[in-house]
């Protein structure tokens, strides 16, 4: 579109110079014509080839005029052409200042991106390094508390077992004492029988040696009774040792089990960040901190099953402490039966000391065999007693 004006204006001067020369050759040939005619006035042309000669200047004039018209319009055109192409250089040069303004605007756009996007990767960087870090105390103290809670399962195990091999113990105790307890209730029997065979026969005196023997198998009887009392007094205190330990145990199974619920809690909640985290940059999870869980799931299981235990324990203690209860009372009216033994036997010193100032008639044989029988009852009860404590 350039080229074109100047394509134009060279071919208009091209076609105005062949016209001119053309136009220079006709006045050249006429001018020669008639000198020609002047000078050889005796040469005559023909009125045909003048005819000719004019026929074909009129056509060359007419030819003249037709690129004249074509000349203009060519230059018509040629400055429409330029027009247009001067609209189109101002259209292009505006759009490329729309464009250029568009260029630094996107430029200015995209420094901003960048500069931005590398805040978030500064941001992202240190958010990662402290999720990391926090990770890593996280693992210190899962450790931590699993090993707290293995230190806790040994002690109570090793505790479970103490209790245990005292439960058994005291449960041989018992056995032993039920054994003995039959042993005098047979010895018991046999002396109701006998007591039975003299209360049948009549005797009008007591001997001396009688009474004697008496006295000192009630002596027997008495140390027996308080030997069996101290006795009872330490099972009494071991009973009260282990209540002791049960409790304690009791409130450090609660106090663990707050600590192991807040451990949870916060594990959760670590465990809850970890998985958005993990579900944000690290997609797949951590075997570690599976082996982790899994082992503080089964040490929880395991304080689950010491729980159960101590509850089970904690029964035992219970119906212990009820059997003791029982025999508490049964020992207290045994007491009082042994104190009104006791004074039957003061009694019967009395009026046998009286007898043997003054004879008078002898008291019924068979109220002795029944101190004996009484205090022996109660010697039992208490070992009963104090065995099944």
């Amino acid at each position: 579109e350039v080229l074109l004006p100047a394509l134009y204006e060279e071919e208009e001067e091209e076609e105005e110079e062949e016209v001119e020369e053309e136009e220079e050759q006709v006045h050249k040939g006429g001018s020669v014509g008639s000198l020609s005619v002047n000078k050889h006035r005796g040469l005559s042309l023909t009125e045909t080839e003048l005819e000719e000669l004019r026929a074909q200047v009129l056509q060359l004039v007419a030819e003249l005029e037709e690129t004249r018209e074509l000349a203009g319009q060519h230059e018509d055109d040629s400055l429409e052409l330029q027009g247009l192409l001067e609209d189109e250089r101002l259209a292009s040069a505006q759009q490329a200042e729309v464009f250029t303004k568009q260029i630094q605007q996107l430029q200015g756009e995209l420094c901003s991106l960048r500069e931005e996007i590398s805040l978030l990767e500064h941001e992202k960087e240190s958010e990662l390094k402290e999720i990391e870090q926090e990770l890593h105390l996280a693992q210190a103290e899962i450790q931590n508390l699993r090993q707290a809670a293995e230190d806790s399962a040994t002690e109570h195990e090793s505790d479970i077992a103490s209790l245990q091999e005292d439960l058994c113990r005291l449960q041989n105790e018992l056995e032993d004492m039920e054994r003995i307890r039959g042993d005098y209730e047979m010895e018991i029997a046999s002396l109701r029988a006998e007591m039975e065979m003299k209360s049948s026969e009549t005797s009008n005196s007591l001997s001396l040696s009688d009474f004697s023997g008496l006295q000192e198998e009630l002596q027997q009887l008495q140390e027996r009774y308080h030997f069996l009392n101290e006795e009872y007094q330490a099972l009494q205190e071991s009973n009260s040792s282990l209540t002791e330990q049960l409790a304690d145990l009791e409130s450090e199974r609660t106090q663990r089990a707050t600590e192991r619920w807040l451990e949870s809690q916060t594990l959760r909640s670590m465990t809850s960040v970890e998985s958005q985290t993990s579900e944000m940059d690290f997609p797949e999870p951590d075997p570690e901190m599976q082996l982790l869980r899994q082992q503080l799931w089964d040490a929880e299981e395991q304080m689950h099953d010491m729980k159960k235990k101590c509850q089970e324990l904690c029964c035992e203690l219970q119906e212990l402490q009820h059997h003791r209860q029982v025999s508490e009372e049964e020992q207290n009216r045994l007491q009082r039966e042994l104190k009104c033994a006791q004074n039957e036997v003061l009694r019967f010193q009395t009026s046998h000391s009286v007898t043997q100032s003054s004879p008078t008639p002898d008291p019924p044989i068979f109220s002795l065999p029944l101190v004996g029988l009484v205090v022996i009852s109660a010697l039992l009860w208490c070992w009963w007693a104090e065995t099944s404590s």
